[in-house]
């Protein structure tokens, strides 16, 4: 009797079961949707994985699709070259997990021109499976020589744009005040002129060009008026210390690898904990500005 009564209900179970199958077109839609469902697995596994071992080495596009780890090119002179612009940024940015990979060809004092005719720079353009090409004209290039200077720009970007990769201009600092070049009309007079020329003409570049400016001047400028107790230049009043290169790291690392300087903490041997927030505010207010 006791198992005659569980087969009834056990039957009557399987009719409410079948009286309540779900439609066809809602059995199609779980196929779609089981497709979207493995997309999100696998999405969740790449990203379990870089839980485990650390930094996410990938950046994401607009779109949601990775993009390949950040690999620069750095062409310049003595403002990449001194305290070693090119390695403090990859070291400011593996601080905030993005793996930037890095190498540079420089030539003290050189413009974009000289840098195209005298030295690898091309050569090593050519390479390729670079995703950013850094391009830095001598310090004060663009105000003084605008128009031979936007030339071998143009020239430059194109083997950049040649082998895929995004050109990016260093948009340089002006001279410490006082110094005497400001004594020769083309400066403007002033730091703050001669800061402007810098920027408009790293801007024209940028635009002519379908690059990005990187503002570290602006950055510089900016610092210089907020934090006059930050030391930035060498006592030549032109090059930087390392504080200045570490505000040019943060600028790199913002502009062209999307980092959130805020959550950022790494600083040079023997900077300040608050001298290096101070550079790094400075840093976000230059590259959210329009």
């Amino acid at each position: 009797m006791k198992t005659m009564l569980r087969w009834l209900v056990t039957a009557f179970l399987w009719t409410l079961v079948a009286c309540h199958k779900p439609a066809a077109v809602v059995e199609e839609e779980w196929v779609d949707d089981q497709d979207a469902f493995a997309d999100a697995l696998v999405f969740a596994d790449v990203g379990m994985a870089n839980d485990v071992t650390g930094a996410d080495d990938t950046l994401a596009t607009d779109t949601g699709t990775p993009s390949p780890p950040p690999n620069v090119l750095f062409i310049g002179n003595s403002y990449t070259y001194v305290n070693d612009l090119p390695a403090m940024t990859a070291q400011f940015a593996q601080s905030a997990g993005v793996k930037v990979q890095q190498a540079s060809v420089t030539q003290g004092g050189a413009t974009l021109a000289v840098m195209l005719a005298q030295t690898e720079a091309v050569t090593k353009i050519a390479e390729g499976g670079w995703t950013h090409v850094v391009l830095q004209g001598q310090s004060v290039e663009p105000a003084g020589d605008l128009t031979n200077f936007l030339a071998a720009a143009k020239t430059l970007a194109n083997d950049v744009h040649k082998v895929k990769a995004q050109v990016a201009f260093y948009q340089t600092w002006p001279r410490k005040a006082g110094d005497a070049l400001y004594q020769q009309a083309w400066t403007g007079g002033t730091q703050a002129a001669l800061a402007k020329l810098l920027h408009d003409g790293y801007e024209k570049a940028a635009v002519q060009n379908g690059g990005v400016r990187v503002p570290v001047g602006d950055a510089w400028m900016l610092t210089l008026a907020k934090h006059p107790e930050i030391e930035l230049y060498q006592g030549d009043g032109s090059h930087p210390v390392p504080a200045g290169t570490y505000l040019a790291a943060c600028v790199f690392s913002v502009t062209l690898f999307g980092v959130n300087p805020a959550k950022v903490v790494w600083a040079p041997d023997g900077m300040s904990m608050q001298v290096a927030s101070a550079l790094r505010q400075m840093c976000r207010t230059a590259t959210e500005a329009p």
